[in-house]
């Protein structure tokens, strides 16, 4: 489960840096933020459908409260 959220982060990231670097050839620019689109819907998908989950955002008492 951890990879998949890290793949929501580092997989658009990678996708706009080579949208950065390469030539300008729209077509393929298109392509590639099309297939990290979809892959990070996909990857949505599988974690809003997964039982069980939970994320803890943040574990801290103040003052024993």
């Amino acid at each position: 489960m951890e990879s998949q959220l890290l793949q929501l982060i580092y997989i658009p990231a990678l996708a706009g840096f080579l949208c950065l670097i390469l030539p300008r050839i729209k077509i393929i620019k298109e392509l590639i933020a099309g297939v990290a689109a979809a892959w990070v819907l996909f990857l949505s998908a599988q974690i809003w459908a997964a039982e069980g989950m939970a994320v803890r955002l943040a574990e801290f008492s103040i003052a024993g409260i």
